[in-house]
């Protein structure tokens, strides 16, 4: 067997060796320069014993535990320093109620910090270090628009207070929104991103700063959410000269256009910001925007989402004019709007659905038929008992069938006020619209839903 094992390297030479993958270069170089840039953050807060968590379930704050209620409460978090004088950016979540802030360097070195500004609508805060040494070394900010889905990304941070930890990953997805902010655009990564992670920065391969992370969904495995730099980038340059952010504002409340909308729309894509309702003194009603029409466009960047409008306008310094493209009626419109400043109002919105349905009269019930609801007359009287605002006519929906068309479409304790175009004043009007469409065609509804208006598209059977 040897013999004929040699015979045959002889004849067709040696066997071919397999091919080796490449070795992945080492990230220890680049975190080595990375670390001193990153510094962990220490608070203590003040909470009475009846202080209630506040995150949503979906929405994991990076501090403290839910249901800690000691009268001092000490919490971690990261940060990183943006200015050799002892700059620092964090999350606003990590400092939101700090009596006091220490920020610790990465060589040890302890410093008491003062918050200069924070922003709870983008989750940005910015600190700046008591007595701090000078030529601290100083993070790059990169573009984080420029980064693309796979790209290497880097999180340091620190962890449960270990300390400087790094962990590296991916860009899994860009532009992800979830409801934690009315300004959401959040870069998602499978870096492992834990409690104390917060504040902390997101690295590209660069070694430049492109988010700041900041959520985690509970329970998931490799799935953490961090702010764009190029958001943070415009907070922070507000809060370091004005101590406050700024925003745009146009006086509109926009919704996603569904599938279902965009047929009652006669639209080719569900794509683009529905307007659902228009502030009569705004900038939007004085140029002539409409109820109904949808946004696609906003300084010419295409407006695909709705989520993506309010970040845009909030961008825009107030005074500048825009061009905003959108779609009324199948044509194609633009107009110019001149931008105004955003003053911020209580963001609590009173939901009617959980009222009882008792403050209405049972003998006043009706069924609205084909749409599956139970409904009746809203006046002014039912208004004023159950805490309506901003209508006082209209259908008040009392309950929604099982099964029926206008399941998961509408809510108890929403109000109609219009039904493909006309005003709706009392149930008698409803059901005259209903009648005339045929089964299968979509019926286009106005509702009022808490404090908003919004439009709703149900298929009918």
């Amino acid at each position: 067997m040897l013999a004929l094992l040699a015979a045959l390297v002889v004849v067709n030479g040696p066997l071919p060796q397999t091919p080796q993958p490449p070795a992945l270069p080492s990230l220890a170089p680049l975190t080595e320069k990375l670390k001193p840039l990153v510094v962990s953050i220490q608070t203590t807060q003040s909470v009475s014993s009846s202080d209630d968590d506040e995150s949503p379930d979906f929405f994991h704050r990076f501090f403290g535990g839910p249901g800690e209620k000691a009268e001092r409460r000490r919490s971690l978090g990261s940060g990183f320093i943006i200015s050799a004088d002892g700059h620092v950016v964090t999350n606003y979540h990590v400092v939101k109620g700090a009596t006091d802030v220490a920020i610790k360097l990465d060589d040890g070195r302890e410093f008491k910090a003062d918050v200069m500004g924070r922003d709870s609508k983008t989750d940005v805060a910015l600190l700046r270090m008591r007595k701090a040494p000078r030529n601290l070394p100083v993070a790059r900010l990169g573009d984080s628009d420029k980064l693309k889905v796979g790209d290497w990304i880097i999180a340091i941070g620190n962890p449960f207070g270990l300390g400087h930890t790094v962990t590296a990953g991916i860009v899994s997805a860009k532009e992800r929104f979830f409801g934690a902010g009315p300004y959401d655009d959040f870069i998602q990564t499978d870096a492992s991103i834990n409690p104390g992670n917060s504040g902390g920065p997101l690295f590209n391969s660069q070694g430049e700063v492109v988010g700041v992370s900041a959520a985690i969904i509970q329970g998931g495995q490799g799935i953490g959410f961090a702010i764009p730099i190029n958001i943070v980038k415009t907070v922070v340059n507000q809060l370091e000269t004005k101590g406050a952010v700024t925003r745009g504002w146009i006086g509109v409340d926009i919704q996603e256009v569904t599938p279902e909308l965009a047929a009652a729309f006669k639209l080719d894509k569900s794509e683009g910001a529905l307007i659902a309702d228009v502030d009569k003194a705004g900038p939007a009603a004085k140029v002539g925007i409409q109820p109904g029409d949808v946004i696609t466009s906003w300084a010419g960047k295409a407006v695909r989402e709705a989520n993506r409008l309010p970040l845009l306008v909030a961008e825009t310094p107030p005074g500048n004019r825009v061009r905003v493209e959108l779609v009324r009626r199948g044509q194609r419109k633009s107009f110019d709007v001149s931008v105004a400043t955003l003053h911020d109002a209580s963001d609590e919105r009173e939901n009617v659905s959980g009222r009882e349905s008792s403050a209405v009269p049972p003998a006043d019930r009706r069924h609205g038929g084909r749409l599956g609801i139970q409904a009746h007359d809203l006046t002014p009287e039912v208004a004023r008992r159950l805490g309506i605002s901003g209508t006082k006519s209209g259908v008040l929906v009392l309950g929604v069938a099982p099964g029926g068309a206008a399941e998961g479409v509408l809510d108890a304790g929403d109000v109609i006020v219009e039904a493909d175009g006309k005003p709706i004043a009392a149930t008698a009007a409803l059901t005259s619209v209903v009648e005339q469409k045929k089964s299968g065609e979509v019926l286009l509804l106005r509702v009022r839903r808490s404090k908003q208006t919004v439009f709703a598209a149900v298929r009918l059977r």
